[in-house]
């Protein structure tokens, strides 16, 4: 896992939580494995509210939703999902371990909370060679 703060060159995540030109986010990147297989990779964009050090010391967790809930007392009540094949950065094909310039599935959400607010944007790398994306979810935050 790696935290840091980064501004996002992305104009839709700018957007999406009315950054300035040059303001950072707390920053998250985490992968997931399959029977020690890479196979998503998980890049997060949180307004600087959300304190990096919080996620520094928690380590190693699951669910960002848990985290949001657990430590930000901040619950998620809209989430808009894109999917898209895409070429991702080179740091995302180092941790999904696929030649660069692989095309993967990139699944972005845009999620607020309970009064509209923006919360967080992430990414969700998916290398589809072998490994089937499906989701089922019941929307009770």
């Amino acid at each position: 896992m790696e935290i840091s703060l980064k501004v996002p060159h992305d104009q839709d995540i700018q957007n999406f939580l009315n950054l300035g030109k040059k303001e950072q986010t707390t920053y998250l990147i985490r992968s997931q494995c399959i029977e020690e297989t890479p196979v998503f990779v998980f890049e997060h964009y949180l307004p600087q509210r959300f304190d990096l050090s919080i996620f520094k010391a928690a380590g190693d967790f699951i669910s960002m939703k848990e985290m949001l809930t657990s430590k930000f007392n901040t619950m998620i009540c809209r989430v808009h999902e894109k999917l898209a094949v895409r070429i991702p950065p080179k740091k995302i094909t180092d941790y999904l371990k696929v030649a660069e310039h692989t095309p993967v599935l990139r699944v972005r959400r845009f999620l607020s909370d309970n009064q509209g607010k923006p919360v967080w944007v992430s990414n969700q790398y998916v290398f589809t060679d072998k490994w089937e994306y499906e989701m089922d979810s019941t929307l009770n935050y």
